[in-house]
């Protein structure tokens, strides 16, 4: 059964809370804590946790106190080392890092697995942050406030004819080869529902795929959304424009692009980024 988050260390007895298991080495709220996924940094530092934060993944940039944390490593090159030299209590990690959760409990360093599938499971982690870290009251607080932001974008763009929107979140500058666009299922796919779009790629059982142009063709979009990483070289909008509109039956599709490095993001930022994509979408 997916969790939203999972607390693992081998060898040890756990007491069974609604969420994650605590093992016994953190009969105390941990005052050192290393974080491998930005969304989870984000929200550590949201629920006022940051000063507890003593280093963090090569590609955490928000909030700008992480700037000069030290680097541990990606998703799949983490520094041991570097963690072990830390001397955290726990260490937060995404639930494909199995190898470096073993090695870290060989160490005796507790972990919690951050996943997020959706905008669910990013409000059970906050909750469940401010349970382990002593700091219950502000993060539920947290979670209150973000849960009522999203609610209020989806009540802004709410429409009984949303548009029907393509997300293409990555294809070869100038053609429409490596194309990959967002599924039915996971994150993209709810903020693309909160911002009030309809995603052309609904009913495809995955969060993200490499999609034929036969299918894309198949499917003609009243919106294509590109989203584009931070480091990506900047095209004009207007160039994508054109190139989209070669497509049979694409004359009329409107074009949006975003810098969207940040809203990729599971964290707290999320009712931001789906307000940003409804500006883009609704015009307004």
């Amino acid at each position: 059964m997916r969790r939203g988050g999972a607390f693992r260390c081998m060898g040890l007895l756990g007491v069974i809370l609604p969420l994650y298991v605590v093992p016994l080495e953190l009969q105390a709220p941990p005052q050192r804590v290393v974080s491998l996924v930005p969304g989870a940094t984000e929200v550590l530092f949201a629920i006022g946790a940051g000063e507890r934060v003593a280093g963090v993944s090569s590609f955490d940039h928000w909030p700008p106190e992480v700037e000069r944390l030290p680097r541990l490593g990606g998703l799949i090159d983490p520094d041991l080392e570097a963690i072990l030299t830390l001397r955290p209590d726990l260490a937060i990690i995404d639930p494909s890092q199995s190898s470096l959760r073993r090695q870290l409990a060989l160490s005796g360093i507790a972990t919690y697995e951050y996943a997020t599938a959706d905008v669910a499971d990013l409000l059970r982690n906050m909750r469940a942050f401010g349970e382990l870290l002593g700091l219950s009251d502000g993060a539920a607080r947290s979670a209150d406030e973000l849960s009522a932001d999203l609610d209020a974008v989806r009540a802004r763009y709410a429409s009984d004819d949303p548009p029907n929107v393509l997300m293409v979140f990555g294809r070869r500058d100038g053609s429409f080869a490596e194309l990959w666009v967002n599924g039915g299922v996971g994150f993209l796919e709810e903020l693309t529902a909160i911002a009030g779009g309809r995603n052309v790629f609904g009913d495809v059982e995955r969060p993200g795929f490499k999609a034929g142009l036969e299918a894309v063709i198949a499917r003609v979009p009243d919106v294509v959304v590109e989203l584009r990483t931070d480091g990506q070289d900047a095209v004009p909008t207007a160039t994508l424009e054109m190139e989209w509109r070669t497509l049979p039956g694409f004359a009329n599709v409107r074009v949006v692009t975003l810098a969207a490095g940040w809203m990729l993001v599971p964290g707290p930022r999320v009712a931001e980024a789906a307000q940003v994509l409804g500006e883009r979408l609704h015009g307004r």
